[in-house]
């Protein structure tokens, strides 16, 4: 399976503010590591920290495809 390339590489820190407090999350080879625990979905955990049902991780996390950085198309001319 290929690695999605709205995430951050493995390793990367990623920090959210939410509902005054800072969520400190470690990008994984294999998931996500938050306070501790691991989690094999980014929606799983959104939803664990927001106590919902289900969120988009990606959404929660503001990463899309705005935060990918892709190489620039050369100009025609």
């Amino acid at each position: 399976m290929e690695r999605d390339v709205r995430l951050p590489n493995v390793g990367a820190v990623m920090v959210r503010k939410y509902k005054g407090t800072e969520l400190t999350v470690t990008v994984l080879d294999s998931g996500f590591e938050y306070q501790g625990q691991t989690w094999k979905s980014l929606s799983k955990l959104a939803a664990h920290i927001c106590g919902q049902k289900a969120v988009n991780g990606y959404t929660f996390f503001r990463l899309g495809e705005s935060t990918v950085k892709r190489p620039r198309k050369a100009k025609t001319v």
